[in-house]
Protein backbone atom coordinates (compact mmCIF):
# COMPACT_ATOMS: atom_id res chain seq x y z
CA UNK A 1 0.00 0.00 0.00
CA UNK A 2 0.96 3.64 -0.24
CA UNK A 3 2.47 5.85 2.40
CA UNK A 4 -0.84 7.40 3.36
CA UNK A 5 -4.53 6.96 2.91
CA UNK A 6 -7.00 9.81 2.78
CA UNK A 7 -10.00 10.02 5.04
CA UNK A 8 -12.16 13.03 4.27
CA UNK A 9 -14.46 14.16 7.05
CA UNK A 10 -16.02 17.28 5.61
CA UNK A 11 -15.06 18.33 2.09
CA UNK A 12 -15.47 22.01 2.92
CA UNK A 13 -14.10 22.35 6.44
CA UNK A 14 -11.16 19.96 6.75
CA UNK A 15 -9.37 16.88 5.46
CA UNK A 16 -7.51 14.21 7.38
CA UNK A 17 -4.67 12.12 6.04
CA UNK A 18 -3.29 9.11 7.87
CA UNK A 19 0.42 8.79 7.08
CA UNK A 20 3.27 6.48 7.96
CA UNK A 21 6.70 8.13 8.33
CA UNK A 22 8.90 6.22 5.87
CA UNK A 23 12.69 6.36 5.89
CA UNK A 24 13.98 8.51 3.00
CA UNK A 25 17.68 9.37 2.87
CA UNK A 26 18.15 8.00 6.38
CA UNK A 27 15.38 10.11 7.98
CA UNK A 28 11.75 9.25 8.75
CA UNK A 29 9.81 11.43 6.30
CA UNK A 30 6.25 12.19 5.23
CA UNK A 31 5.71 13.59 1.74
CA UNK A 32 2.46 15.19 0.58
CA UNK A 33 2.58 15.01 -3.21
CA UNK A 34 1.58 17.78 -5.61
CA UNK A 35 -1.53 15.91 -6.78
CA UNK A 36 -2.82 15.75 -3.20
CA UNK A 37 -2.02 19.45 -2.66
CA UNK A 38 -4.01 20.33 -5.78
CA UNK A 39 -6.92 18.21 -4.52
CA UNK A 40 -6.74 19.97 -1.14
CA UNK A 41 -6.81 23.39 -2.83
CA UNK A 42 -9.83 22.43 -4.95
CA UNK A 43 -11.82 20.82 -2.13
CA UNK A 44 -11.08 23.41 0.56
CA UNK A 45 -11.20 26.45 -1.77
CA UNK A 46 -8.30 28.22 -0.11
CA UNK A 47 -4.83 29.61 -0.80
CA UNK A 48 -3.44 29.05 2.71
CA UNK A 49 -3.81 25.85 4.70
CA UNK A 50 -3.17 24.97 8.31
CA UNK A 51 -1.67 21.52 8.83
CA UNK A 52 -1.88 19.99 12.30
CA UNK A 53 0.37 16.95 12.58
CA UNK A 54 -0.57 14.57 15.39
CA UNK A 55 1.60 11.78 16.78
CA UNK A 56 3.02 11.87 20.29
CA UNK A 57 2.84 15.69 20.10
CA UNK A 58 0.84 18.14 17.98
CA UNK A 59 2.71 20.45 15.64
CA UNK A 60 1.08 23.12 13.47
CA UNK A 61 2.32 24.33 10.09
CA UNK A 62 0.93 26.92 7.66
CA UNK A 63 1.37 26.47 3.92
CA UNK A 64 0.56 28.65 0.94
CA UNK A 65 -1.05 26.96 -2.06
CA UNK A 66 -0.99 30.10 -4.22
CA UNK A 67 1.87 28.90 -6.45
CA UNK A 68 1.09 25.20 -6.23
CA UNK A 69 1.87 24.77 -9.95
CA UNK A 70 5.55 25.44 -9.20
CA UNK A 71 5.73 23.37 -6.01
CA UNK A 72 6.52 19.68 -6.20
CA UNK A 73 5.36 18.55 -2.76
CA UNK A 74 5.53 19.22 0.99
CA UNK A 75 8.14 17.20 2.86
CA UNK A 76 8.22 16.74 6.65
CA UNK A 77 11.64 15.34 7.58
CA UNK A 78 13.38 14.17 10.72
CA UNK A 79 10.21 12.78 12.27
CA UNK A 80 10.00 9.97 14.77
CA UNK A 81 9.03 6.68 13.12
CA UNK A 82 5.35 5.80 13.33
CA UNK A 83 1.89 6.77 12.19
CA UNK A 84 0.77 10.38 11.95
CA UNK A 85 -2.55 12.07 11.41
CA UNK A 86 -2.40 15.24 9.34
CA UNK A 87 -5.46 17.45 9.83
CA UNK A 88 -5.64 19.98 7.01
CA UNK A 89 -8.02 22.94 7.09
CA UNK A 90 -8.40 26.19 5.17
CA UNK A 91 -6.81 29.19 6.83
CA UNK A 92 -7.84 32.75 6.12
CA UNK A 93 -7.85 36.19 7.72
CA UNK A 94 -11.00 35.44 9.72
CA UNK A 95 -9.53 32.28 11.28
CA UNK A 96 -6.28 34.14 11.95
CA UNK A 97 -8.11 36.93 13.78
CA UNK A 98 -10.18 34.44 15.78
CA UNK A 99 -7.02 32.63 16.92
CA UNK A 100 -5.26 35.93 17.63
CA UNK A 101 -8.13 37.18 19.78
CA UNK A 102 -8.28 33.89 21.71
CA UNK A 103 -4.53 33.88 22.39
CA UNK A 104 -4.12 37.55 23.27
CA UNK A 105 -7.19 38.16 25.44
CA UNK A 106 -5.64 36.56 28.53
CA UNK A 107 -2.67 38.95 28.53
CA UNK A 108 -3.88 42.15 26.87
CA UNK A 109 -7.07 44.12 26.43
CA UNK A 110 -6.90 44.03 22.61
CA UNK A 111 -9.42 42.78 20.08
CA UNK A 112 -9.29 42.66 16.27
CA UNK A 113 -12.09 42.20 13.78
CA UNK A 114 -12.98 42.89 10.16
CA UNK A 115 -16.00 44.85 9.09
CA UNK A 116 -16.66 45.73 5.43
CA UNK A 117 -13.00 44.93 4.59
CA UNK A 118 -11.79 47.40 7.22
CA UNK A 119 -9.50 46.14 9.96
CA UNK A 120 -10.60 47.35 13.39
CA UNK A 121 -8.47 47.27 16.52
CA UNK A 122 -10.02 47.89 19.92
CA UNK A 123 -7.42 48.56 22.61
CA UNK A 124 -8.53 49.76 26.02
CA UNK A 125 -10.71 52.77 25.19
CA UNK A 126 -9.30 53.39 21.69
CA UNK A 127 -10.77 52.23 18.41
CA UNK A 128 -8.42 52.22 15.40
CA UNK A 129 -9.76 51.57 11.89
CA UNK A 130 -7.90 51.16 8.60
CA UNK A 131 -8.61 49.90 5.11
CA UNK A 132 -4.88 49.79 4.30
CA UNK A 133 -3.95 46.32 5.49
CA UNK A 134 -2.92 42.93 4.14
CA UNK A 135 -3.05 39.34 5.33
CA UNK A 136 -0.19 37.20 4.06
CA UNK A 137 2.08 34.26 4.69
CA UNK A 138 5.84 34.74 4.62
CA UNK A 139 8.17 32.25 2.99
CA UNK A 140 9.45 31.12 6.40
CA UNK A 141 5.98 30.14 7.57
CA UNK A 142 4.84 33.15 9.59
CA UNK A 143 1.37 34.50 8.92
CA UNK A 144 0.70 38.11 9.72
CA UNK A 145 -1.44 41.15 9.18
CA UNK A 146 0.31 44.35 8.14
CA UNK A 147 -1.68 47.52 8.70
CA UNK A 148 -1.09 51.25 8.25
Amino acid sequence: MGQYKGRKENAVESMKIEAEAKVVGGYPTIIIKKSILQEIKEKLHTDIIKIKMHNHIETTYYWSLQNIDRAANITFRGLKPGKYTLEIEPYDKYRFIKEFNNLIREKHNIRLWIEKEKLILHKSEKLLITDKWTFEKEHGGAIHIIAE
